[in-house]
């Protein structure tokens, strides 16, 4: 099975130890915006490739009774580190 990358704004916690917590993810889809909470995170994060191509700190988390595969891609940048959420999708 083939798998996309769906790019998500997410609701996030940013730890006084570094750290950072995924709350919640927001779907942009025309004329429906939603936001999903995290019900629980199962592992991460953790260095990981993703089956819809590409590489990031990993997360598998419970959203509405359903594993996912949140991912936090670092993009390299001349002068800033940018960094854009994605989730593994069926449908692209």
């Amino acid at each position: 099975m083939e798998l996309f990358r769906k790019y998500v704004d997410v609701d996030v916690l940013f730890r006084t130890d570094g750290s950072v917590i995924p709350l919640a993810v927001c779907w942009n889809e025309p004329g429906r915006p939603a936001s999903y909470p995290i019900d629980r995170i199962l592992k991460g994060p953790s260095r990981m490739s993703s089956q819809a191509g590409g590489c990031g700190e990993c997360f598998e988390v419970v959203i509405h009774g359903q594993t996912r595969r949140l991912y936090l891609e670092k993009i390299p940048s001349v002068h800033e580190q940018k960094t854009r959420w994605f989730i593994e999708s069926r449908k692209p």
